[in-house]
């Protein structure tokens, strides 16, 4: 039975997931997090992938994602709060160059804009992001193993899109979502938000373990 389509295709799912988690709330997204949909969701896919590092993280996670008895407009403000108005408290960046050194953001910027156009993808300028934010990026690797999926539905060479996941994993998320999970952890008391941390730091960590095993598995074939 080929078992790699259902694993990149759970992969992928997770990727998008996770973005969601991260994109400024609206009503659809807050609904689902209310009602325990996005944590079924986020848990069941986890699940479905054989890592001890996310077995860890899901008990850690005792509350899930969920948003007992609150508003959206509470919701809406505990987003803008965590991430971007440094009020009552400082805020956590969502974006990659937070974390880097000063001399380093243009040439980030520069080379996610690069990986981005390698596959045809570029930031919407309806969007008004720049590259190196969360939201792309964990949207550029849910493309990324979408990809290598239906590659290997189709009888496809999955290698260009692993060797690409490597590349960003290391150079990229891999590099600064612990850092990002840190900050979250220092600063942040919303349980939402920690815990979508934890969880996203410990997939990431996954990833780059999986990633390594299926090059490693598809070079011998």
């Amino acid at each position: 039975m080929n078992t790699q389509v259902p694993v990149a295709a759970t992969r992928s799912l997770i990727y998008k997931l996770l973005a969601i988690g991260y994109s400024y709330p609206v009503l659809e997204s807050y609904e689902d997090i209310k009602n325990g949909a996005f944590w079924i969701k986020v848990k069941e896919n986890i699940e479905q992938i054989s890592s001890e590092i996310l077995n860890k993280a899901i008990l850690e996670v005792k509350e899930g994602l969920f948003l007992p008895d609150i508003s959206f407009e509470a919701f809406e403000s505990e987003y803008l709060n965590t991430f971007e108005t440094n009020i009552p408290n400082p805020s956590c960046s969502l974006y990659e160059g937070s974390y880097a050194t000063e001399a380093n953001r243009g040439g980030i910027l520069l080379e996610l804009k690069g990986f981005y156009e390698n596959f045809g993808l570029n930031i919407s300028k309806n969007f008004k992001e720049l590259e190196d934010r969360i939201t792309a990026e964990l949207e550029f690797m849910h493309f990324l193993t979408f990809k290598q999926a239906q590659a290997k539905e189709q009888g496809l060479d999955v290698m260009p899109y692993l060797k690409a996941q490597k590349d960003f994993l290391e150079r990229h998320l891999g590099k600064w979502i612990p850092k990002f999970r840190m900050d979250v952890e220092n600063k942040i008391k919303s349980p939402f938000f920690r815990n979508l941390a934890l969880l996203t730091d410990a997939f990431i960590a996954s990833e780059v373990q999986e990633v390594q095993r299926n090059i490693e598995l598809h070079s011998k074939q």
